[in-house]
């Protein structure tokens, strides 16, 4: 649990440095973007605060007093699940949108959106069991919390494949493009594997480990790894925008990808426009 809590909040703290490097670089970004990674942040910050009144609740106020995890648990406990929870089905539909504006199947955005909307309403349901449960009887809600468990994975991994599908099918005979997009998969399969084998290896600990309090460590990064997804695909396309304009010189065929589970708006923007400028300055 100490483990756990050490490394949720490191990464916090990267995730603090994301969303700077973020509104410093990226100024011209919407009011509406901005806020939303704002929002991510203040729900991490309000899901940090419910671990360390909890840690300090167990650890000092009933330090070395057993009946206290016999009692009703602290108002900390459903205020984490609430936060992490948020962020979740915050950072899933941000990924699910950016999908539907890339390939617009309405039919799979509803699924996701159903899949979120089924994972959010579990947690709800979890953090008003926890609140009148005792803290030693928590197998009690076992179904609840698998579930929840197993809709995320589920989202997080369909979400990973149809962006994947969708930037192979878009492959063009350029080897620079091609290049590209497998650079982009591989950065999509990574971070979206990263969120649901996390909650797929918490689920196993959990069903299998009951003399064991592992996936509680898991539990508490568990939502650093959403916000931390979701900031790196928006400070990812300074390094796309790089990229792009070291190899303009290269024309490619008008091509455009937005929105990608890493990259959220990434863009192979064609080099004809500035292709041609240098032309122009060239006849001149």
């Amino acid at each position: 649990m100490h483990i756990g809590f050490a490394l949720s909040t490191f990464l916090f703290g990267i995730t603090t440095v994301q969303l700077h490097f973020y509104l410093r670089h990226f100024p011209d970004d919407s009011k509406s973007l901005k806020a939303l990674a704002g929002i991510v942040w203040l729900a991490e910050l309000g899901h940090h605060f419910s671990l360390w009144h909890f840690l300090y609740w167990l650890l000092v106020t009933n330090f070395a007093n057993g009946r206290a995890l016999e009692g009703s648990s602290p108002i900390s406990i459903p205020s984490s699940i609430f936060f992490m929870s948020f962020v979740g089905i915050t950072v899933q539909g941000f990924f699910a949108l950016r999908l539907w504006r890339v390939t617009k199947r309405t039919e799979v955005f509803c699924v996701l959106i159903g899949l979120i909307v089924t994972r959010f309403s579990l947690s709800i349901a979890i953090a008003i069991k926890v609140r009148s449960l005792m803290l030693i009887n928590l197998m009690k809600i076992k179904p609840l919390l698998t579930s929840a468990w197993t809709t995320s994975a589920a989202t997080d991994l369909l979400v990973t494949i149809l962006f994947s599908y969708d930037l192979h099918t878009r492959r063009s005979g350029v080897l620079r493009t091609s290049q590209l997009i497998d650079r982009l998969i591989i950065k999509i399969i990574a971070t979206g594997m990263l969120t649901s084998l996390s909650t797929i290896l918490m689920t196993i600990c959990f069903l299998t480990l009951n003399d064991n309090l592992i996936w509680i460590a898991i539990l508490m990064i568990n939502p650093r790894l959403f916000s931390n997804a979701m900031m790196a695909s928006l400070n990812s396309r300074l390094s796309s925008r790089r990229m792009d304009a070291k190899n303009s010189h290269n024309t490619l065929s008008q091509f455009r990808i937005a929105g990608v589970h890493t990259d959220n708006s990434i863009e192979l923007s064609t080099a004809a426009t500035s292709g041609t400028k240098n032309t122009r300055t060239d006849d001149g």
